[in-house]
């Protein structure tokens, strides 16, 4: 039997959840759907994976096609593979996707704060 000091609260654990992801930009968040998608495949989570991959569908912007179209049939690709019990094909391709965006993103932040020095002074 487990010691009851070690188990977390539920409650806890979700409001510590909360303020975390509360502070984050969009991009960061994306993110964190990422590694979420990623640890669901090491799980072989199905049900979480399929919805983690229905929020980064979500969270496209169609208003720019050439970038959505493209994510958007990864995405469809990764559900179907997801369905057929194939966690380790879109834990790679997931992986492969945070990657890319976590570069972005440091580039996008790297980028950003000489701009906004530049425009205080």
């Amino acid at each position: 039997m487990a010691d009851a000091k070690h188990i977390a609260d539920p409650e806890q654990c979700r409001a510590r959840f909360e303020e975390e992801l509360h502070g984050l930009s969009p991009a960061r968040l994306l993110l964190k759907l990422y590694d979420l998608a990623i640890v669901s495949c090491d799980r072989e989570e199905r049900e979480r994976l399929v919805c983690t991959l229905t929020e980064l569908t979500a969270a496209l912007s169609f208003d720019h096609r050439e970038l959505s179209m493209p994510l958007f049939s990864i995405y469809d690709h990764c559900i179907r593979q997801v369905r057929a019990g194939n966690f380790g094909a879109v834990r790679a391709v997931l992986v492969q996707l945070r990657d890319a965006w976590s570069q972005s993103v440091q580039a996008l932040e790297s980028s950003a704060i000489p701009l906004i020095e530049r425009r205080r002074n």
